[in-house]
């Protein structure tokens, strides 16, 4: 469990975010958007409003602008709030009326959002990716007041955008771990609100309800928003700019295309796949805005002439959300605006139209893994084979032969059923929307074809541009919430109580599943379980988990949070101040380090602007060349260096190399 001071510093952060957040909805609802709309999108603005502003205070090496900035932000979302208040109030009691009106759907995920706000404020964060890479770059831009690293553990923390994780620069500085996940459980909310505001489009109000609870229960969405990773509020954000865009017409105005625009210049700063998206969204917004036409681009010109101002004070902004700044000097250090070559060449589909065709397979059929109740706990009793392993066996006697690896640089394909945010899926209710309400919609409705076009397109370009890896499912939450008008148009077409009655159950099941078995974060270990091969029975999950306590809420209950190489211990001879080199080449977790000295003015080795990415070995030659007393190696000691020569941890994570004699003597 966090202290006491860190849970009210956490609480603190997360009240002035929710603050801004409502404040940016009323002044939406001043305008006349609706409730769900005005949630939808206030979101997305919140989160990019704040991270212009933690970007510009570091570009420009001055931190007193970032406060400056924040408290002004804040300052002006308190007086609107308050401003406002009636009319927040009135909204309030019209959102609780709806919500008991449809008791069915807003019950079991107000449940699932409450528990959620539990484990974003009280569990430990043990996503490796965000252990490695997301916390660690934003605690050397705290360090080294600067967005340009010289120093580096890997190249995803300086090629990256970074318009994600700079959200945690205020948690990170005031030395606050517990909360981080509260940006991406507000999208989860935002991309439950847009739904529900697109399937209106499409379908009645009822029908509407149902499709923001099944998308909302979609394996890999619930486990994104406890998160914090940056791949939900990429959804978040286009999800948004999709609901505006559908949103136009001929007679749509200019300040409605700035909006849009900011949007997506705030998705394209959380990640570069963003782009892939872009394509289809421009196509319904020329469509729906009809611009080939010289009266509206004209109007839309005139407007523009209008409002001057507004242009100019939104031209910095929107040049650090493009992230070019960063581009450039991907492009002057490391090779091309992306990264090295050796980099990008790992992430990146070479082999044409076969690996094109290959990966589109690919995910198709892996949205047949619904699960691990199916494949592990049922396929178990009843000893029949998993669908996993069948769809894998299916992928390796007919498929594989013929694709080979094309289009797939990190190892072969595989089905994997684990409940974890790396590797789940999107469920059973994930491969219903994609193999019956798509090809369905699509052929009851011609006027459906333009508003799918934006979901199909950035499936074809995901399979077609990016090496098909088994954790890529994190791609794929935008391209199926923008799957929507799909869904709404099945649900009104075959309405009927008793599908309208299944769908609801598969969905509220899926969230209780999802929600007390998630592997990081789980009420009953049974991905642990799974994992291990024992045996899975209900003496022995409840044995596993409680008795044993393997459960992780009884883990954190009982003061055991992760922890590894003990940085507490390992590091407490080393004076403050110090300078201090860490070692740690490949995806290993080191933010515990930085967390527990943060008086420690720590170097990273393995990567330079001036020399690249280098191994532990080299980089232990680094230091030993260098001028620094103290090098912490995280992970196993190197090859040909003496066991004795450092201090070790006792799970053998972290060890300490001293050029001081008197280290012990301390």
């Amino acid at each position: 469990m966090p202290s006491l001071t860190e849970l009210l510093i956490s609480l603190l952060l997360v009240g002035l975010y929710l603050v801004s957040a409502v404040a940016i909805f009323a002044k939406l609802r001043s305008l006349r958007w609706r409730i769900m709309a005005s949630i939808a999108v206030s979101i997305p603005i919140n989160q990019a409003i704040y991270s212009v502003i933690f970007q510009l205070r570091f570009l420009a090496e001055l931190p007193f602008i970032g406060v400056i900035l924040s408290a002004a932000f804040i300052t002006w979302s308190a007086r609107e709030v308050w401003q406002r208040r009636a009319h927040l109030l009135q909204d309030g009691q019209r959102f609780v009326h709806e919500a008991k009106r449809c008791f069915w759907i807003s019950l079991p995920l107000s449940l699932c959002c409450i528990y959620t706000l539990a484990q974003v404020l009280l569990l430990p964060n043990t996503n490796i990716d965000a252990q490695t890479y997301h916390f660690p770059r934003v605690w050397l831009f705290i360090q080294q007041n600067t967005l340009f690293l010289e120093n580096f553990t890997r190249y995803h923390e300086v090629i990256f955008p970074v318009g994600a994780d700079i959200l945690f620069y205020p948690f990170l500085s005031l030395k606050v771990t517990t909360g981080l996940a509260i940006f991406s459980l507000s999208s989860y909310l935002a991309i439950g609100a847009g739904v529900y505001s697109i399937a209106t489009q499409f379908t009645n109000r009822r029908n509407a309800g149902v499709c923001m609870l099944i998308m909302m229960s979609l394996t890999m969405i619930v486990l994104q928003a406890a998160s914090v990773k940056n791949d939900i509020l990429m959804a978040n954000a286009g999800i948004a700019a999709y609901l505006i865009a559908i949103r136009f017409s001929e007679k749509t105005s200019y300040k409605k295309l700035l909006l849009l625009l900011c949007i997506c210049a705030f998705g394209l700063s959380t990640k570069t796949t963003f782009a892939l998206f872009l394509p289809g969204l421009a196509i319904i917004v020329i469509c729906k805005t009809k611009l080939w036409r010289s009266k509206v681009y004209r109007r839309l010109i005139h407007e523009a002439f209008k409002h001057p101002k507004l242009q100019i004070a939104l031209v910095i902004p929107l040049l650090i959300s493009s992230q070019i700044w960063l581009y450039a000097w991907n492009i002057k250090h490391y090779e091309g605006w992306s990264g090295p070559e050796s980099f990008t060449q790992r992430h990146t589909q070479n082999d044409g139209i076969k690996g094109f065709a290959a990966n589109t397979i690919r995910y198709s059929i892996h949205s047949f893994e619904i699960g691990f109740l199916t494949n592990s706990v049922i396929s178990q009793n009843l000893g029949i084979p998993s669908l996993s392993e069948t769809t894998t066996q299916f992928y390796d006697t007919y498929l594989q032969p013929y694709f080979n690896e094309a289009g797939s640089e990190r190892g072969a394909f595989y089905a994997n059923s684990l409940t974890q945010e790396d590797y789940s899926w999107f469920g059973p209710l994930g491969a219903c929307i994609l193999f019956i309400c798509l090809p369905t919609a699509g052929c009851l409705q011609r006027r459906a074809f333009i508003y799918l076009i934006p979901a199909v397109l950035y499936y074809l370009l995901i399979a077609g541009s990016i090496s098909w890896m088994i954790w890529n499912g994190r791609f794929m939450t935008l391209f199926f919430i923008t799957l929507t008008p799909a869904l709404a148009i099945f649900l009104d077409r075959f309405s009927s109580k008793l599908l309208t009655a299944t769908l609801t159950t598969i969905a509220i099941l899926s969230l209780i599943v999802v929600k007390t078995t998630d592997f990081n974060r789980s009420v009953f270990a049974v991905g642990k379980m799974v994992s291990r091969g024992i045996p899975i029975t209900p003496q022995k999950v409840f044995e596993y988990s409680f008795a044993e306590g393997n459960g992780t809420w009884v883990k954190v209950l009982n003061g055991n949070r992760p922890n590894p190489g003990n940085p507490n211990e390992l590091l407490a001879k080393i004076p403050s101040g110090a300078d201090v080199a860490i070692i740690g080449f490949g995806h290993l977790g080191h933010i515990n380090f930085y967390w527990a000295r943060p008086d420690i003015n720590w170097l990273p080795l393995n990567g330079s602007r001036q020399y690249g990415e280098i191994d532990t070995v080299s980089a232990l030659g680094k230091f030993i060349q260098s001028n620094l007393e103290y090098c912490v190696i995280v992970g196993p000691m190197p090859a040909g260096v003496p066991y004795h020569l450092a201090q070790h941890c006792d799970d053998d994570y972290g060890h300490v190399i001293t050029k001081r004699l008197d280290i012990d003597e301390r």
